[in-house]
């Protein structure tokens, strides 16, 4: 059971790394449609003011970029940015609970097999509640990279508090002289 444990926290944390990623791809979408925007929108009237050549063009760009702008909240990155924003919070702390319950379980021994699995399966359904909360339906194909980097970060995170608890656990054996 420990090891089903392990594994439901490694998963965990391989989600929340792929989301960050996820969600950092939508910041850099939004940033460069609202940058796009505003700077067509700039040109526009700057051109029509200054030269007042084809105002008829110069107005289109200006009300299409106006266009853009206002649409940009159905968008599905403007979308995403607002499921990551309220998720992200929740799955990081969730996180840290079941950081705290594998100490529990690791160093105390205070679960036992039949504790462990409710454990399991409580932590599971609440990432599992939260991520269908917060992402639901919101439009999300898949990145390879997005996985890859993900699995990498959580198998360095993994690995350093596996040598973290193995330490700490040979450290604290009774010393034999």
């Amino acid at each position: 059971m420990r090891n089903q444990f392990w594994y439901m926290w490694a998963e965990t944390k391989r989600k929340e790394r792929y989301y960050i990623h996820y969600q950092g791809l939508a910041r850099i979408l939004n940033a460069i449609l609202t940058l796009s925007c505003c700077v067509a929108a700039t040109f526009s009237l700057i051109n029509w003011g200054v030269w007042g050549t084809v105002p008829l063009v110069w107005s289109v760009v200006a009300a299409a970029s106006q266009f853009v702008q206002v649409a940009n909240p159905i968008f599905p990155f403007s979308k995403q940015l607002v499921a990551f924003r309220f998720l992200l919070p929740y799955l990081s702390n969730a996180l840290i609970l079941i950081e705290s319950d594998w100490n529990k379980l690791h160093y105390l021994g205070v679960y036992s097999e039949t504790d462990i699995e409710g454990l399991i399966q409580k932590w599971q359904s609440e990432v599992d509640n939260m991520i269908s909360s917060y992402v639901g339906n919101t439009w999300m194909p898949p990145i390879e990279r997005f996985a890859d980097r993900a699995e990498d970060e959580r198998d360095t995170f993994m690995d350093h508090k596996r040598g973290h608890s193995e330490k700490e656990v040979y450290n604290a054996r009774p010393k034999t002289e």
